[in-house]
């Protein structure tokens, strides 16, 4: 309903509902895990944007 994932939504529920949600430190591979990730959403962004059709 959200659109958001599963630890998103529970973050957005507990919100709601007062309530705290510890928070965990990413590791440096998590972080570059992500970096990456993003990276590679972006890419395909750009690539649908070339070869949709008009």
């Amino acid at each position: 309903m959200e659109n958001c994932t599963f630890p998103e939504a529970l973050k957005l529920l507990a919100n709601k509902l007062g309530i705290a949600v510890p928070e965990k430190e990413k590791t440096k591979a998590e972080l570059e895990r992500e970096k990456q990730a993003k990276q590679v959403i972006a890419a395909n962004e750009l690539a649908t944007r070339f070869f949709r059709p008009v």
